[in-house]
């Protein structure tokens, strides 16, 4: 007997019995995802694709509790993680108005971001990673290089909190979205 497709689609559930989470990002070859967590910690999560495939046909599924690493960081609840496409860094933002730079190996901090002063809702990292977004409580859109502390540019226009952003395909362009009812393309 043959054996079954692989399934197109693979649900993995993450459950906390210690905190809530508040957001997430998986791997583009879902072998591994990142939580934020209300109590600021950042929750890195390892697992095999061949794992996570072959939990659909088991009736066990894949243990994922055990393959993951909580690690402090934020004062605040995380309200975003990103994690870059070549897996070697995540972006989280926080309540406590900070954005940190961490190392996806290590599940390290590299850098913290303290340029903000009001809850930080979203951020976004360009494809060449080298640039980010973070979307700010005060409508404010920040423009940071991962190499340098202070913004590059403050993109101000929106009159409510800026929720959420992404960058055109060619990194030339963002797109902000704010509470104000308005988008806004940079």
């Amino acid at each position: 007997r043959a054996s079954p497709p692989p399934p197109s689609v693979c649900l993995i559930t993450q459950a906390s019995s210690h905190t809530s989470l508040c957001c997430t990002d998986v791997s583009p070859l879902a072998d591994g995802l990142v939580c934020g967590r209300a109590d600021g910690a950042l929750q890195f999560c390892r697992f095999s694709q061949s794992a996570a495939t072959q939990s659909r046909f088991a009736a066990s599924g894949v243990d994922l509790e055990s393959r993951c690493r909580v690690v402090p960081g934020h004062s605040g609840p995380v309200y975003s993680v990103a994690l870059s496409r070549n897996l070697q860094h995540v972006l989280s933002g926080s309540q406590d108005g900070s954005v940190r730079l961490w190392s996806w190996h290590q599940a390290a901090v590299l850098a913290t971001y303290h340029n903000h002063g009001y809850p930080v809702w979203h951020v976004c990292l360009a494809s060449h990673q080298s640039h980010f977004l973070s979307c700010c409580h005060d409508g404010g859109l920040r423009l940071f290089d991962t190499q340098r502390l202070s913004p590059l540019r403050l993109m101000a226009g929106h009159l409510a909190d800026v929720t959420a952003a992404t960058f055109h395909a060619s990194d030339a362009y963002a797109l902000s979205a704010s509470q104000d009812g308005t988008l806004r393309l940079w």
